[in-house]
């Protein structure tokens, strides 16, 4: 006979366990790819996939009463594709909205915005920016590449909230960015001056994710 509580522990640090393994064997997967992507994906159904995802994140945006916002997507890009793993880059966007998510507040709201030029299809997530345990705000200058560091964290809490995240224990932005460097796209983090927000005075952090465009 076993101790119920001692069982429950047992199981728990077992299916941690489970969820460390699968989490690194994915990515071992897809940091050992080499090729470039070779997919077309027409950009209208880029957009179409990208706003299912997003309706169907309420239930985690939902935890802390936080809702994302999506900007209209540039009409004269409904005829252009971009080189795309659709499972793959959906896996970069519930990361890259799953971090949203948890390193926001109560209420807050996330935005989504598309920009393009001749060349590239930026996308920007854009959340409110707060004060980290060493007194800065938000994505400095000095830990702005550190972040895609397997095992770097902002922040050593963990908020047992979001235990459904792909890729844990620091390993989500590693994979992210070498999705994107598979899509010969670019990604970085920064903290900018709030211009979606009615407290002037706040600062958002920004990520800037950058596809070709065919």
């Amino acid at each position: 006979l076993v101790h119920e509580k001692i069982y429950h522990l047992l199981k728990d640090n077992y299916d941690e366990i489970l969820k460390l393994s699968d989490s690194l064997t994915k990515t071992q997967a897809i940091l050992a790819e080499k090729d470039y992507y070779t997919e077309k994906l027409p950009l209208k159904d880029f957009y179409s996939a990208l706003t299912a995802m997003v309706k169907g994140m309420k239930p985690i945006a939902g935890i802390k009463n936080q809702k994302i916002v999506m900007g209209d997507f540039p009409r004269e890009l409904a005829s252009k594709s971009i080189i795309a793993s659709p499972e793959n880059l959906k896996l970069v966007f519930d990361e890259l909205l799953t971090n949203a998510i948890k390193y926001s507040e109560d209420g807050d709201t996330i935005y989504i915005l598309f920009s393009h030029d001749k060349t590239d299809l930026g996308i920007r997530i854009l959340n409110p920016a707060y004060k980290n345990s060493d007194g800065t705000i938000g994505i400095t200058e000095g830990n702005a590449h550190k972040i895609f560091e397997p095992f770097f964290r902002l922040t050593n809490v963990v908020d047992d909230r979001f235990m459904q995240e792909t890729f844990r224990f620091g390993l989500g932005l590693t994979v992210v960015n070498k999705i994107i460097d598979l899509h010969k796209g670019s990604i970085s983090f920064y903290t900018t001056d709030n211009s979606m927000r009615k407290d002037t005075n706040t600062k958002d952090v920004c990520v800037w994710v950058r596809f070709p465009i065919l």
